[in-house]
């Protein structure tokens, strides 16, 4: 698989975690799927793996420190919200993205 597949396919088996284990109201899957997908590629998209060296501020724990509180903002947000529970699948591809990187040899840099 490319490395675009094993994005798209690990937020695949997480919004199924997510989705099924909480539940949400809204109950909109496709869209949630669109956003999570969207999140998972998105860091790719803002810096393309031209080189070894790719990844920079968009690939980085500071990155992942700061979607990890958004995250959280977003969740308490949709419960008032529901168009919310959008941002956070979105998010949370892009989180996963990130973690699948960091467990690579060259990792996340700072």
């Amino acid at each position: 698989m490319t490395d675009s597949e094993n994005h798209v396919f690990a937020s695949a088996l997480l919004l199924l975690a997510i989705y099924f284990i909480f539940q949400p109201q809204t109950g909109d899957f496709v869209g949630f799927a669109f956003m999570m997908f969207v999140g998972a590629l998105m860091p790719d998209w803002i810096e393309p793996a031209k080189s070894y060296t790719h990844r920079s501020f968009f690939h980085s724990k500071k990155t992942l420190l700061a979607l990890a509180i958004a995250l959280a903002l977003t969740l308490l947000i949709g419960m008032m919200w529901n168009w919310m529970f959008y941002v956070s699948f979105f998010i949370t591809g892009y989180i996963s993205h990130l973690l699948l990187d960091w467990t690579t040899k060259m990792g996340l840099p700072n």
